[in-house]
């Protein structure tokens, strides 16, 4: 139980410096055309009645900058590979509906190992590894930082206090 915890605030601490990076970017040089949601989870639901049943969520935020449209689901752990069994059926089902609706859909991995690094990786390459049940692992350093995209980490100034955010320039203009 214990253990579940850790790992459940570890995900939300991703989430938070991932909302933090997108709000910066907005407020950095004028920029307004980033617009922002975070798609509610169930842990959110529980918080108000732990007997309450929503539908799967497609994934953790929705994205439209420039026209585009784009899906992120965020993943973290500190350990050197990521279980394929961690992204769930409806996860894997948004970010291929978006992709077929000509949308993008991201998996940012999080290796919150020291230093802590993020990538994001777009679906459709790292889609087979998640296909094949004979992969039950998907390692940092053979696959995905391999197909994926290091965000630079940042420290900025936000109200007076140093915050640490993810550059986001890889995806968003690249």
């Amino acid at each position: 139980m214990r253990g579940g915890r850790r790992r459940n605030f570890r995900g939300k601490a991703f989430e938070s410096e991932l909302m933090s990076s997108f709000k910066h970017w907005n407020e950095v040089g004028g920029r307004t055309h980033l617009f922002k949601m975070r798609i509610s989870d169930t842990q959110d639901f529980i918080k108000i009645n732990p007997l309450i049943m929503i539908p799967k969520q497609p994934g953790d935020f929705f994205l439209v900058y420039k026209g585009r449209a784009i899906l992120i689901e965020a993943k973290s752990t500190i350990m050197p590979s990521f279980r394929t069994e961690w992204l769930r059926d409806g996860q894997r089902e948004g970010l291929t509906s978006i992709e077929k609706a000509s949308g993008e859909g991201y998996i940012f991995f999080s290796n919150r190992g020291s230093p802590n690094r993020t990538w994001a990786v777009r679906w459709p390459p790292i889609e087979p590894y998640f296909s094949d049940v004979s992969i039950t692992t998907i390692s940092f350093s053979q696959v995905i930082s391999r197909i994926g995209v290091e965000l630079p980490r940042e420290l900025v100034k936000v109200n007076g206090r140093i915050k640490s955010i993810w550059n986001l320039t890889p995806i968003l203009e690249g």
